[in-house]
């Protein structure tokens, strides 16, 4: 199934400061069934998905706009009350048991046996004709960041280096659409909508 779910990077800024649970599994608990659909927002239409995080051991609310994948935000509980409404023990409950479905379902397959060696950086952007492009931006090693995709969007100087290789490639660093970044050539992308729109 093809990834739907993709990021703000006012998201990722969020999903940094408030949770210990990694984007990529995040996108997935909201592409595979994995999160609880506790409403939608009646002006903007925005969906929210209520997903449990293990390492703090409490559930969040992704907000999700449904035409186009785009996680804008991720809010903790009492956040969530304060700004939309009350979510419910039940499906605090509900949210908690996806997500220990999603670990049995995980744990079926079997991982592949050579891990890929590179971690490669790729962006769409708006060419000085007025074109949607693609180009890979860069390539790192993976073991420079533990094969872990993961550690790429944590490092502080992330944003610095999509500006660079931008710059390498003769590319403006205003015209980027989305920069995505995946393990190996065939490793699944976590793309991030980066067109300055949410702050």
């Amino acid at each position: 199934m093809a990834r739907f779910a993709h990021f703000s990077k006012h998201a990722l800024k969020r999903i940094t400061q408030r949770t210990g649970v990694n984007y990529f599994s995040i996108a997935d608990m909201l592409d595979f069934g994995g999160a609880v659909d506790i409403g939608k927002e009646p002006v903007f239409d925005r969906r929210h998905w209520l997903f449990y995080s293990e390492p703090d051991e409490c559930c969040f609310v992704a907000i999700q706009d449904p035409m186009t994948g785009l996680i804008i935000t991720v809010l903790p509980l009492d956040y969530h009350e304060n700004l939309a409404w009350k979510v419910s023990v039940s499906d605090c409950h509900k949210a908690k048991k996806l997500w220990a479905a999603s670990l049995e379902l995980a744990g079926s397959y079997d991982a592949p046996k050579i891990p890929p060696s590179i971690i490669i950086l790729k962006a769409r952007y708006t060419s000085s004709d007025g074109y949607a492009k693609a180009t890979t931006l860069a390539k790192f090693r993976a073991s420079d960041y533990n094969n872990d995709v993961y550690r790429v969007l944590n490092d502080r100087s992330f944003e610095s280096e999509i500006i660079c290789h931008c710059k390498r490639k003769d590319i403006d660093p205003s015209s980027l659409i989305e920069v995505s970044v995946a393990l190996g050539n065939d490793g699944e992308p976590l793309t991030i909508l980066w067109d300055g729109s949410v702050s």
